[in-house]
């Protein structure tokens, strides 16, 4: 499986969304994030919605949580009040996802899991008109 990683910021909408698939480590999700907030248009405050259905995580040691974590607390232009859902599909994600948002409790930042994307948009406040487009725009990172 290719890893990958895309993004695109819907500033109207004052949404990032992010897809990642493959295999990939908390070195690969720093770098990542590091790629996202050099962007123009990158804004902290902007809610975040991110889909690693397809995504293989192998994350067996908390101190690889706690190295992003490390990493978030440090980068202060990573940082904003916002809200950021993850899409999710496997029981693994879940729980990596849940021990990453509980050791986070620092940061300002909201986080949930969500298995669709009608239900994470919801959370987050967008209209359900708008998310046959965001729908699209995932669709786009994934090709």
């Amino acid at each position: 499986m290719v890893n990958k990683y895309s993004y695109k910021i819907l500033q109207e909408k004052e949404l990032i969304i992010e897809y990642v698939s493959g295999e990939i480590t908390w070195k690969d999700v720093i770098e990542s994030k590091k790629r996202l907030i050099q962007d123009e248009n990158y804004n902290p405050n902007f809610d975040i919605i991110d889909d690693i259905r397809d995504l293989d995580i192998h994350f067996e040691d908390k101190s690889e949580i706690q190295e992003f974590i490390d990493f978030a607390n440090k980068q202060s232009d990573f940082l904003g009040t916002r809200k950021s859902a993850v899409l999710k599909k496997s029981p693994n994600q879940f729980v990596n996802s849940e021990i990453l948002f509980s050791l986070n409790k620092s940061l300002p930042i909201s986080f949930r899991t969500f298995s669709t994307l009608s239900a994470a948009a919801k959370w987050i406040g967008i209209p359900i008109a708008e998310i046959q487009e965001i729908k699209q725009s995932f669709e786009d990172l994934k090709t």
